[in-house]
């Protein structure tokens, strides 16, 4: 009967960790959510490389490599956004620079 409820609080427990990871993974942003993926998946094998003796440094640098292209993406990202914002904004000057013209030039006919 002892194991059963064991198991039971197991799966209970479980349940409440993922219930949580969900709840903190919708207020990261997509970015945070995708480097936590590589940082849980480098912690378990550095925790199993640790258990059994080998080398961390590899795996050290594999995990910063996946984090510097997952940085570089989002960080193109935001670079595309800004230059479609200051795109938008050079547009709407010249709008307002060419409608200044026609209405300085309409008042010197």
């Amino acid at each position: 009967m002892t194991k059963m409820n064991e198991e039971y609080q197991n799966e209970l427990f479980k349940k409440q960790e993922d219930y949580l990871n969900e709840y903190y993974n919708s207020l990261n942003t997509a970015q945070q959510n995708e480097e936590n993926l590589v940082i849980d998946k480098y912690f378990e094998l550095l925790t199993n490389a640790d258990e059994y003796g080998l080398d961390r440094a590899e795996l050290e640098e594999a995990q910063e490599a996946e984090l510097a292209v997952i940085r570089q993406k989002y960080d193109d990202e935001e670079a595309a956004k800004d230059a479609e914002i200051l795109a938008a904004k050079i547009e709407t000057m010249q709008v307002v620079l060419d409608s200044f013209s026609a209405n300085m030039e309409a008042r010197q006919s």
